[in-house]
């Protein structure tokens, strides 16, 4: 008779834990979750060459934007958590 302190590994007893979902690293560095449909990112061309640009575009680039609705369902694949 088989008891259900046993250890998981065992071939008797069927597993009964869902999977994880693993967290794509490059997105927790990239977006920040606001809402449960809201997400934050940062603008680009803020890195170098910023003495060309006028002070009201390095202002407005500094500020966070939000992600458009179209790639907030692919990017709730990428941060489940």
């Amino acid at each position: 008779m088989v008891s259900n302190t046993s250890s998981y590994n065992s071939p008797y007893i069927p597993r009964l834990i869902m999977p994880k979902l693993k967290t794509r690293k490059a997105a927790i560095k990239r977006y920040h979750k606001i809402s449960a449909n809201c997400y934050m990112r940062h603008h680009a061309f803020t890195g170098h060459l910023l003495m060309n640009r006028s002070k009201k575009q390095k202002r407005n680039l500094s500020v966070k934007a939000s992600v458009s609705k179209a790639d907030i369902s692919s990017l709730k694949l990428m941060l489940p958590y």
